[in-house]
């Protein structure tokens, strides 16, 4: 079950759930998923999961995205930790959601968790106006089939981060819907290479949604409940209490 962070220190369960810069192209081994059946409640006390295979090119991306130290309002690092190394565990997919009122740092907090993680992070802004390209790829007189940030994030094992996602077009959101689900499969019908054109994610892929919620914000879709309960943990950021601020 999906687990829901209404505030830093509340959990909730939902009650009925169902089931920018780019580095150059690189070639990951492709890696099993993790075996399924009998599995071990993680230590709680687990460090950040950390890669050291990227390529020369993805390492610097790594250092060039670090947004500088974030600042936390409660425990959601914490609580983000934890959940990674629980869904891995259990062989599950790792879709956070943050939700929070306009410059709460919800993509602060994505680029941090590339820092923390040491895992590149593909910026997506899910406005109307993304392109095709820009989400799964296109065909180039040079070099025929280049990767959008989708199935570049998928087979590396990077993270996608997904701006504005409850603002995506509906054609959109039925590939988006494909990247969250268990399988973390999709199909690039556009691909006219074959072996390119089925794209099964790395186990170490993340998903990253950010969306404006709060009261008196205008100008924000609703997300609906099927697409909603595809992400395994949703958090909603709260400003810095005003000790803090004084600090």
């Amino acid at each position: 079950q999906a687990l829901h962070l209404t505030n830093p220190l509340v959990l909730e369960r939902p009650s009925s759930p169902k089931s920018s810069e780019t580095a150059d192209a690189v070639s990951h081994p492709a890696s099993p998923r993790r075996p399924a059946g009998v599995w071990q409640l993680p230590d709680k006390d687990a460090p950040w999961p950390q890669r050291t295979d990227w390529s020369e090119a993805e390492s610097a991306l790594i250092e060039a995205q670090y947004p500088g130290e974030y600042v936390a309002t409660g425990d959601e690092l914490d609580v983000i930790r934890r959940h990674i190394h629980l869904m891995r565990a259990m062989n599950r997919p790792v879709n956070i959601l943050l939700t929070g009122d306009a410059g709460i740092a919800k993509t602060t907090l994505a680029l941090y968790l590339g820092h923390l993680t040491h895992t590149p992070v593909y910026l997506l802004n899910m406005h109307g106006d993304v392109r095709d390209d820009q989400l799964l790829g296109t065909v180039t007189a040079d070099l025929g089939w280049v990767d959008g940030a989708v199935p570049r994030a998928m087979r590396s094992g990077a993270i996608l981060a997904l701006e504005e996602v409850n603002m995506a077009r509906p054609d959109t959101l039925a590939v988006l819907h494909g990247v969250l689900a268990d399988t973390r499969f999709i199909e690039l019908t556009d691909c006219p290479d074959p072996a390119l054109r089925l794209v099964r994610a790395h186990p170490d892929f993340i998903v990253v949604g950010t969306m404006n919620e709060g009261a008196g914000f205008s100008g924000v879709k609703a997300m609906n409940t099927a697409f909603r309960s595809r992400w395994s943990l949703v958090l909603r950021l709260t400003e810095l209490p005003a000790d803090k601020l004084a600090a």
